[in-house]
């Protein structure tokens, strides 16, 4: 038997299970409503007369206030928040709506991380910083960067609990799956703003309500704050706790997690730990910026040398569990949806990964919807297109339409 000491409570395994002993104060479960996840389409710029047909006025000085536009774009229902050369803009449906200048709104956001201005003004540095943010009792996850000398940020709210699997749409056969899996690889994979990260959050918060384990992620930064109910989960951050994700995932194999969450996996060196840690028998959650199952594979291994390729896939062959492809579109009665590739991972699959033969792939993806929840790309749009989620037009546009999707 070992001890586990997270946050407040105490947890000791027995039989791989953690079971919590009572503490002296526990995490609520926060009770604020749910916002829906966000992610960027393709960058249209619309007068704000389409969001205040009214032209109502507000006081320009409130533009440079950080508390007073947060609260405001969450109000609109804003999925980002762009200050950018002197000026503010709110992305709503994917579009990005003018609000008018804003030149002191980077400095109101400055002025709750001063340990920041430094390290921006440093010209020698990245010249950018990622950060997390609790404004008006709200998180974000925040960039600030320079841009032609200025300072620039973008701001995205953060669900304050992990939205229900069917606001998000997803099956319950594929969290029964998620659930029943003890060992190997899943990859949620998307572009930038795709909802990606409130897609990993839904699954491994599924695991936390139903499974007594242990749960480890990494992130960079920390966005969804995971309250433990049967799991004991902690958190870490690189560049705060940890100093990369490689290291972080090579620690945790002492840590003694049933389950490590990798917030993005950027480079060859994470994605080879994050293989051993799925063959040494942990349950490991992956994201990339990858658009289908296919390419996803292809570039998991074409991150390696090229000596370790044939490596790389050897070990997809033999811990790869399942791929999320996403990319959000515009739904029909406003708002955004998600159409997801889905694979499961087969002998049939393995066996094209093995022959190098990826571009099969989605023609087994098809095969298996019915038997296992899988799902080729245009199979899930037209479910959408069917199901009035969304419009013919948008059908239309992102069937096959790779270059809208290299955009959304």
């Amino acid at each position: 038997m070992s001890y586990l000491f997270a946050g407040s409570s105490r947890f000791h395994r027995h039989d791989r299970k953690e079971t919590p002993e009572p503490a002296s104060r526990h995490l609520a479960d926060e009770t604020a409503p749910v916002a829906e996840f966000s992610g960027s389409a393709e960058l249209s710029i619309v007068g704000a007369s389409d969001i205040d047909p009214l032209g109502l006025a507000r006081d320009p000085q409130l533009l440079n206030d950080i508390d007073f536009v947060v609260q405001e774009a969450l109000q609109k229902k804003t999925s980002d928040i762009l200050a950018s050369c002197g000026n503010l803009y709110y992305r709503i449906d994917g579009k990005m709506v003018p609000q008018g200048p804003a030149p002191g709104l980077v400095d109101s956001i400055l002025q709750l991380r001063p340990d920041l201005i430094l390290r921006l003004a440093d010209v020698s540095g990245s010249g950018a910083e990622d950060f997390a943010l609790e404004i008006c009792g709200r998180r974000f996850r925040v960039n600030v960067y320079r841009a032609r000398g200025t300072l620039n940020a973008a701001l995205r709210p953060v669900p304050t609990e992990a939205p229900p699997a069917s606001a998000l749409g997803i099956e319950q056969r594929l969290l029964d799956r998620v659930l029943q899996t003890k060992q190997g690889l899943i990859l949620v994979t998307g572009p930038t703003g795709s909802g990606k990260s409130t897609t990993v959050n839904c699954l491994v918060d599924y695991i936390n309500q139903h499974r007594a384990c242990h749960i480890l992620t990494t992130e960079d930064p920390i966005e969804f704050v995971y309250t433990p109910k049967k799991a004991a989960i902690e958190q870490r951050e690189v560049g705060a706790d940890v100093n990369s994700f490689e290291e972080a995932i090579r620690s945790a194999m002492r840590e003694n997690p049933d389950v490590i969450v990798v917030g993005e996996i950027r480079d060859y060196a994470t994605l080879k730990a994050g293989l051993q840690a799925a063959e040494t028998g942990h349950l490991v959650f992956g994201t990339l910026h990858t658009r289908r199952v296919a390419s996803t594979i292809s570039r998991a291994i074409t991150i390696a040398p090229g000596p370790e390729r044939e490596d790389v896939r050897g070990a997809l062959v033999n811990s790869l569990l399942m791929v999320v492809c996403q990319l959000l579109l515009p739904r029909a009665n406003g708002g955004r949806v998600a159409c997801r590739e889905i694979m499961v991972a087969t002998a049939a699959i393995l066996n094209l990964i093995r022959e190098k033969n990826e571009a099969a792939i989605p023609s087994e993806l098809s095969l298996n919807r019915k038997a296992l929840g899988t799902m080729e790309y245009n199979q899930a749009l037209k479910i959408l297109l069917d199901e009035g989620a969304i419009t013919q037009t948008t059908y239309d546009e992102y069937r096959d339409n790779q270059k809208s999707i290299t955009h959304a």
